[in-house]
């Protein structure tokens, strides 16, 4: 018996592959073609979370162990009533995988607004506006926040 999509679609193997190929491809090059997020008065928000399987984190320590990944990147931002969001997925979160990515999708000038993380900590030397954001506090008001 073939794929669901076969069934249902009532085509061939080959031409489910084909259709799923394309749709694909079409994403793909969507994707490479969309430009830098930029906006006048844009502010940013980046994130990180790290994600582990319940047997690799003992009692929610980590000492002693280094901390693995994966961990999902986010770039966020929010205006004329748009949220955009890109989301990535990184081994490691440091200064030599995180800044290529800012470099390539948020245009300079940009207010940026992170955590403490030392691989934020040069951003204003590569043209952006940065800003320490402690998850803690409230630092921006809600309406442009991500």
């Amino acid at each position: 018996m073939g794929s669901n999509a076969e069934v249902f679609m009532k085509k061939s193997r080959s031409t489910i592959v084909d259709w799923y190929n394309l749709c694909r491809n079409v994403a793909i090059a969507e994707f490479q073609k969309r430009k830098k997020m930029e906006s006048p008065g844009l502010v940013m928000q980046i994130n990180e979370s790290l994600f582990q399987n319940e047997d690799e984190v003992i009692n929610n320590q980590n000492y002693g162990q280094r901390i693995q990944g994966p961990w999902i990147f986010d770039l966020c931002c929010k205006y004329d009533g748009i949220l955009e969001k890109l989301i990535f997925k990184v081994e490691k979160r440091d200064r030599n995988i995180l800044l290529p990515i800012i470099l390539n999708e948020i245009e300079q000038g940009i207010t940026i607004y992170f955590d403490k993380w030392r691989a934020y900590s040069n951003l204003n030397e590569h043209g952006f506006i940065h800003k320490t954001d402690n998850h803690s506090e409230n630092v921006i008001d809600s309406m442009n926040w991500c």
